[in-house]
């Protein structure tokens, strides 16, 4: 048997709101506030050096949003997400560093740092220390479709920090932006088939940036 965080009554109160759901969605909306605030601080930045690039700001915003949102696939009871917001919140923190000390000499690996986010993420679930909540889990087909969508949109901030680490500086190569399609893709249809507007919003944000960073892309490309 599994050791408790949470106390009973807690439990039964989670349970109550998830019906309600009006608190639950709270750190979810707010955390898509961020994503959205990225996506336009990124954007704009994008737009006045006119090839895509990452301000400071945009890994700040980041590192609030992957926060708010993995409380909210905590009590969402969406497994299947917590990794995803928890190894990409390590990736924006080394993006930070890197920022501000620039590249280390022994640096922690990229396999070792998603590593260590997967193991976060899922072993208070391995460990029946949190639960679902009472909420249906999705079928063994949309949750593999999930995993995958997941191995992408976490794979694409790997591409970026792996190049992140090579240059010195934190940049978005071409693949990140056709992994951000991709993943996105297969996110969103997963958030519908759940329901989940607070999902549903942000992975249709998603689609924005990565079309018009690949145009810019290719301008500055031609340019130089």
């Amino acid at each position: 048997m599994g050791v408790e965080i949470l106390p009973a009554s807690l439990e039964a109160a989670v349970g109550a709101g998830l019906h309600a759901e009006a608190w639950v969605k709270l750190p979810g909306w707010l955390g898509q506030g961020f994503f959205a605030a990225r996506v336009i601080a990124q954007w704009l930045a994008s737009e006045r050096a006119r090839r895509p690039v990452a301000p400071r700001v945009f890994w700040y915003l980041s590192c609030a949003g992957a926060v708010l949102l993995t409380a909210y696939s905590v009590l969402r009871g969406e497994v299947v997400m917590v990794p995803g917001y928890v190894v990409t919140l390590l990736i924006y923190l080394r993006n930070l560093r890197i920022e501000s000390r620039g590249v280390e000499r022994q640096g922690l690996s990229p396999f070792y740092l998603v590593l260590l986010g997967i193991v976060i993420a899922t072993g208070p679930y391995a460990f029946d220390l949190i639960g679902t909540h009472g909420r249906e889990t999705a079928s063994w087909s949309w949750l593999a479709l999930a995993i995958l969508g997941q191995a992408m949109w976490v794979g694409r901030f790997v591409v970026q920090w792996s190049h992140a680490e090579r240059h010195g500086k934190s940049e978005f190569p071409t693949a990140f932006w056709w992994l951000t399609i991709a993943g996105c893709s297969l996110l969103l249809a997963y958030s519908l088939h759940r329901g989940d507007h607070v999902f549903i919003f942000g992975f249709l944000l998603s689609w924005f940036t990565p079309v018009r960073n690949l145009m810019l892309h290719h301008k500055h490309a031609n340019a130089t």
